[in-house]
């Protein structure tokens, strides 16, 4: 199944921003709750059920997968779901860029493409 972000997925808040990125920096690492909490930790990160929420939503977008055989809720994200927060992250960031004039064509070009990939047809990638 594609990855589909929903809007709660594409909010950008502090701390889902941090969570993604953490993500992004591994992956195809394996993730529980606990480990992306105590990763984000000492800059002041997240709480458990604020960690837990993200992931249940990038779990519900079929972003992030579980993984079996596990002791405890373990989730991966997918070949989309990675696809799927770059592009989130990018758009995130062509919004957030005040250094570039509004009428920066390199900049429009690079909003308008990451817009696509997330919403053509509904699904990330187009698919």
């Amino acid at each position: 199944m594609a990855a589909t972000p929903s809007s709660l997925a594409m909010r950008r808040t502090q701390p889902r921003e941090r969570i993604y990125t953490l993500l992004l920096g591994q992956p195809r690492g394996s993730w529980t709750v606990r480990q992306v909490t105590n990763a984000l930790a000492g800059r002041g990160g997240p709480s458990a059920d604020t960690v837990r929420a993200v992931l249940y939503v990038l779990l519900a977008d079929n972003i992030m997968v579980t993984i079996s055989g596990q002791p405890t809720l373990s989730l991966r994200l997918t070949t989309d779901g990675i696809a799927a927060l770059q592009a989130i992250m990018t758009t995130w960031s062509t919004r957030s860029s005040r250094r570039q004039p509004l009428n920066d064509p390199a900049a429009a070009v690079r909003r308008r493409s990451a817009q696509r990939f997330i919403t053509r047809r509904g699904q990330v990638g187009g698919e």
